[in-house]
């Protein structure tokens, strides 16, 4: 399938031409508005659909304010004028219903890709849970509260079990055998999303986009390294250099180390700051600085045994303290040299 990259303007004017002639394609959904069914980085295909055609439950997608294409559920219909007029909603909104006039509407979304499976989304299965879901809009709220609840529960044990020796030699055994480094590419923006857990704030709008740029970024200072086990991200870390901040940030840096709960205490923390050292060593960096929270114990035990140590950059320690006094909380720079990597 040939894939093309279009702006605001050239995506309407295509997609409206297309579903106008009786085609129909996929295109990479940006926000979290549509969210659990409906997540950012996922494809979308639509097919062309008038609006009579359209139920309750049907993702349709729409020309909204200012040309904007929108792909939002069906939650109301009602008859004006001789027309029917639709009632849209996000499925993670809670905003009031947009209801949209006949003429606005492109299409229907008929099959979200997640990963590699495709799911339809206009019969079956998730039809009837699009259905639930919509009668259950006052009480969703209280259930993305109750579900962060359980997964906050479940962290907590699941860290407890993590911080056992036995535990940790097991994964290592089991895990560390499983686990592919490898550089990030713009095709991992939206794993890496996915990894950051922006599906939990919708209001950032495209994160996808955001970690795709910052890979992009990143060419000729730096790299977005990856930990995989079988096709899913398992950690990931930036590791970059700063040249016109030398006095802020000399020699090369590390940025959000960041290992799935389910995969820490198997040594993949580890390995990419293994990883992270090498690729600085092999640009000719000499030495590897970070920032840490204060109170990570956790994150500065393991940079203590990978051998970093806590240090002084006057320039740097001025902006930290400027920090504390707004109330936000301490951050401590630590370092190590590269040459025994």
């Amino acid at each position: 399938m040939r894939q093309v990259t279009l702006k605001g303007a050239e995506f309407a004017k295509l997609s409206a031409e297309i579903l106008a002639q009786g085609g129909s394609f996929s295109f990479e959904a940006r926000g979290w508005s549509m969210f659990p069914f409906i997540q950012d980085g996922d494809i979308l295909t639509v097919q062309p659909t008038k609006a009579d055609d359209l139920n309750v439950g049907d993702v349709a997608f729409y020309r909204a304010a200012e040309e904007r294409l929108v792909a939002h559920r069906v939650v109301g219909r009602e008859a004006r004028d001789g027309q029917v007029v639709l009632a849209m909603r996000g499925d993670a909104t809670p905003s009031p219903d947009e209801w949209v006039q006949a003429e606005q509407v492109l299409g229907r979304v008929v099959s979200v890709q997640w990963g590699k499976k495709v799911i339809r989304l206009d019969q079956g299965f998730w039809r009837l849970a699009a259905l639930l879901w919509i009668n259950l809009h006052p009480l969703r709220h209280l259930l993305f509260r109750l579900a962060r609840m359980g997964r906050r529960i479940a962290s907590w044990l699941l860290r407890r079990l993590q911080g056992s020796k036995f535990y940790r030699a097991l994964a290592r055994k089991l895990i560390c055998k499983q686990v592919r480094y490898r550089l990030a590419t713009v095709e991992d923006a939206s794993d890496l999303s996915r990894l950051h857990g922006y599906e939990r704030f919708p209001e950032l709008g495209e994160p996808v986009g955001a970690f795709a740029r910052q890979i992009d970024s990143l060419e000729d200072c730096g790299y977005t390294l990856i930990a995989s086990v079988g096709e899913g991200i398992a950690g990931a870390v930036v590791v970059r250099r700063f040249p016109e901040n030398a006095d802020l940030y000399p020699e090369w840096w590390l940025f959000n180390l960041l290992v799935r709960m389910r995969y820490r205490g198997a040594g993949i923390g580890e390995g990419l700051l293994r990883m992270a050292m090498g690729k600085a060593a092999e640009e000719g960096g000499a030495t590897m600085n970070l920032l840490v929270f204060e109170q990570n114990r956790t994150a500065i035990n393991l940079y203590r045994k990978m051998g970093f140590r806590q240090i002084s950059i006057p320039k740097l320690d001025s902006q930290l303290e400027k920090e504390v006094r707004r109330g936000q909380r301490r951050r401590i720079i630590m370092s190590r040299l590269l040459e025994a990597v």
